[in-house]
């Protein structure tokens, strides 16, 4: 007679790439006349988690099968292990090493992995118009165009869906902007910008009010990025062109346009910045970088928070970046006005009074400074904020924040 048993010991504080140490106790027991003899097999192996395989995006170029934090040296990979075209694709995954490691579910056979790559696109070829008959239409995948002629009555929209989402994940918008026209300056009156919706926004009664990106003023050659989660598998990049001088015509031209999927890893979510107190002009933001313009007021001390998401309790963290400055000359007194930056688990709104203890200041305006602050998450999301109360009565400066990065050190 032989009775085999098997206890699993995981130790989770030593996970590595998803291996765990398994210990397998197999008791060998012989009946041998009236006299029982009894021995131990002891298996020890480390337990794999099975691998999870990053969707991709399609870019027209081949992309290789990739995987989130695993160890690819630990196993040998066959199938299909690269593809150019949307689809899903299926990889076979074996243990190098099957005396030596096992799957958590206690089997050493092989396993299937299934990847994908999604065509997410920004639909141009159907884009709808609201309020607007749209002239001189260029289109192709990754740029459109139009003119048309303004109406003061008319908040006219523009809708632009973009197709083949995952529910849940997080992407960015990018794309380089040009106009020309003879716009309004008051915001409190017009709008052009855009933001992204689950749902056409065909309102002309009434401008958009939550803008993720704006621009009051016609020009070229700007660059945009919206960072955004998809709430449905379609999503709509909804423009208020409502900016033009009753009559006057207007030329609009979007290019560059790409669709990208972003890891949930520490970051800056400088999409999703607020801001108390003056005026703030958001020009220009990237995944890496804001550029906005601030009106002066005394009194006032204006504050910009900037969200740094995906962070893990207790974990210390680095921030960096590189800040440059320049138009009206600021405050020089630090008992009187402050240009600096602190990082903080909520978000600070309290315009009456000044930073009292900054993580990095600069008071006088310049170009390319380098700047680091290290903090202890105390909660998954964390705030970057900035008193930008170093101007006078109706003065203006203009702020850029570029090369940020967000890097664990425990």
């Amino acid at each position: 007679m032989e009775l085999y048993g098997r206890l699993n010991i995981y130790d989770d504080a030593n996970v590595a790439f998803g291996v765990r140490p398994v210990v397998t106790l197999k008791p060998n027991i012989k009946a041998v006349g009236k006299d029982i003899n009894g021995a131990w097999d002891i298996e020890m192996k480390r337990a794999l988690e099975a691998p999870i395989a990053v969707t991709k995006l399609y870019k027209e170029t081949e992309q290789l099968l990739e995987f989130e934090n695993f160890d690819t040296s630990l196993v040998n990979i066959t199938g299909t292990t690269s593809a150019t075209e949307p689809g899903i694709y299926t990889a076979t995954i074996s243990l190098k090493e099957p005396g030596v490691y096992m799957w958590l579910d206690g089997t050493s056979d092989d396993i299937d992995i299934s990847w994908k790559i999604i065509d997410t696109k920004v639909d141009i070829y159907n884009t709808t118009y609201s309020g607007i008959t749209p002239r001189n239409e260029v289109k192709t995948d990754t740029s459109f165009g139009f003119t048309f002629v303004g109406l003061t009555s008319n908040f006219e929209k523009v809708n632009i869906p973009i197709v083949n989402l995952e529910i849940g994940k997080t992407y960015t918008l990018g794309f380089t902007e040009s106009s020309t026209g003879n716009f309004y300056s008051n915001d409190t009156v017009r709008n052009y910008g855009c933001n992204i919706n689950d749902s056409r926004n065909t309102n002309t009664s009434a401008k958009i009010t939550n803008l993720s990106w704006k621009q009051e003023y016609s020009g070229n050659n700007r660059n945009g990025v919206i960072i955004f989660k998809a709430t449905a598998t379609t999503m709509y990049w909804s423009w208020d062109m409502s900016t033009l001088v009753d009559g006057e015509t207007g030329t609009f031209l979007f290019e560059n346009i790409t669709i990208d999927l972003i890891k949930d890893t520490p970051r800056i979510d400088n999409a999703n910045y607020t801001t108390y107190g003056g005026t703030i002009y958001s020009k220009e933001i990237t995944n890496s970088s804001l550029n906005f313009s601030i009106s002066g007021t005394n009194g006032i001390y204006e504050k910009i928070n900037i969200p740094i998401i995906n962070l893990d309790v207790g974990k210390e963290y680095t921030l960096k970046f590189t800040e440059s400055s320049s138009g009206a000359t600021p405050y020089t007194s630090a008992g009187i006005r402050l240009y600096g930056c602190k990082v903080t688990g909520e978000k600070d709104n309290d315009t009456s009074k000044m930073f009292s203890n900054p993580d990095w200041k600069q008071e006088t305006l310049g170009i390319d400074r380098s700047g680091s602050i290290t903090f202890t998450a105390t909660a998954t999301t964390m705030y970057w904020n900035w008193e930008l109360s170093q101007l006078m009565d109706n003065s203006y400066t203009t702020v850029i924040l570029k090369d940020v990065s967000v890097s664990k050190n425990t």
